[in-house]
């Protein structure tokens, strides 16, 4: 990435979160209006009238609906600006695996934050990918990356399980993790002494 495709996502970023918390100032839309716009949004996708129905779910989107956010996203290009917008709102709204794509659609720091943002979410809406990459971005702290690597085996992700297994060095959060792996059935760790 050149260093300004850097400077063109950090405006889209700075931009977007400016008008994501700008946005929270307002009232969500009303239930009635929101789910007229989920049908439309439905019905246009079930006739394949991609234009309306992206349409829709942007609107839905803009009511703070954190589905109608990756709905449409889905409808671009993980190299179009749009699409780095809707899941930038996405992850906003609380949404660890959109968090999880936009970690993989930067570099550097910024890749960092999205994924430790991702994994800092509550448990429901954490991804367990993100908490992975978030460790392995601070694989030179410990106390930061077994904890995000721990929160990621919680979440069930397998390699997250391995990689904590091979990092913790206090026996209990080992034998936690060992637990863990041996519950969802992860033999390179269950089997470990």
């Amino acid at each position: 990435m050149t260093w300004k495709h850097t400077i063109f996502y950090l405006l889209i970023i700075f931009n977007s979160s400016c008008a994501t918390h700008l946005q929270k100032e307002k009232n969500k839309c009303p239930t009635d209006y929101l789910n007229n716009l989920k049908v439309k949004a439905w019905d246009a996708e079930r006739k394949n009238n991609k234009l309306l129905a992206r349409d829709y779910f942007e609107k839905i989107c803009n009511c703070l609906d954190v589905e109608g956010c990756l709905n449409a996203s889905s409808y671009y290009s993980i190299n179009e600006p749009k699409w780095l917008i809707l899941n930038e709102q996405a992850c906003d709204l609380g949404n660890g695996n959109a968090c999880f794509w936009l970690g993989e659609a930067t570099k550097g720091n910024i890749s960092k934050a999205y994924y430790e943002k991702g994994c800092s979410l509550p448990l429901e809406n954490a991804d367990g990918t993100s908490c992975r990459m978030a460790g392995a971005h601070n694989i030179d702290n410990y106390d930061k990356a077994s904890s995000y690597l721990e929160k990621g085996c919680l979440l069930g992700d397998i390699k997250s399980c391995i990689e904590a297994y091979k990092i913790i060095k206090e026996p209990v959060r080992k034998q936690r993790i060992k637990k863990l792996s041996c519950e969802i059935g992860i033999p390179e760790v269950c089997k470990r002494n």
